[in-house]
């Protein structure tokens, strides 16, 4: 009785062993799984910072489509804005001595990205680069900072020497180039989220009114974002 229990335990060990053998391991099967869908279409939030400005929020909505095993060509637009006000604002005893100042960024990316790692945690890393195409819009509103103004003696007097504001407003389409690092964790076989990382460098002024064509900006930033397969 003992013996048949001990090969009827025997067998049983054998079977369980060999259907753990036949299983997949999910981090194996990562790279795999990101390839099955052919066309995706995603949404990211983040955060991004530009070296002339600060940073702001940044929307992205992208779309994605497979092309060859570990390559995929991408198209993006993604929108950041920006609003800041300094100073002070008039009371009904003192001048106004304030500034306003807004900046929006319109971006279109396409991209290539690619995944050379098809097992294991690595399988979830993609790196993309590719040419960039952004509208930039910014404008201000100040007044004179009351250390550059004469006082005279009467309100009417210092609107007349000084306008109370000046405005500025310019727009562009500039063109440029960005890397772009993704990690990329499957949910199921037409969902999946990740985390973006990504660089732009902004180098030539197509549109404007500014008569300098050579135009050195960049800006980073980084996102969290979903995907959904078609």
């Amino acid at each position: 009785m003992l013996k048949r229990t001990f090969l009827s335990g025997l067998l049983l060990l054998g079977a369980v062993l060999s259907l753990a053998a036949q299983e997949t391991n999910p981090l194996q099967n990562m790279g795999a799984a990101q390839n099955e869908v052919s066309n995706r279409l995603g949404v990211a939030i983040g955060i991004l910072g530009a070296t002339s400005d600060g940073s702001s929020a940044l929307l992205s909505a992208m779309y994605t489509r497979s092309i060859l095993q570990g390559v995929e060509l991408e198209l993006s637009f993604q929108h950041s804005a920006l609003s800041r006000t300094f100073g002070d604002p008039p009371t009904q005893n003192s001048l106004p001595d304030y500034s306003i100042y807004f900046r929006n960024y319109s971006t279109i990316d396409g991209t290539v990205l690619l995944a050379p790692f098809s097992n294991g945690f690595l399988s979830g890393f993609r790196f993309g680069a590719g040419a960039t195409f952004q509208f930039r819009e910014r404008g201000s509103v100040s007044t004179v900072p009351v250390s550059q103004r004469l006082l005279p003696d009467s309100l009417a007097a210092v609107l007349r020497t000084y306008p109370p504001s000046s405005y500025a407003y310019s727009n562009g389409l500039v063109f440029g180039g960005h890397l772009k690092i993704d990690y990329v964790i499957p949910l199921s076989k037409t969902i999946d989220i990740g985390l973006r990382t990504q660089a732009h460098v902004l180098l030539l002024r197509l549109t404007g009114d500014d008569p300098v064509k050579v135009f050195a900006d960049g800006t980073a930033s980084a996102s969290l974002f979903l995907r959904v397969g078609l």
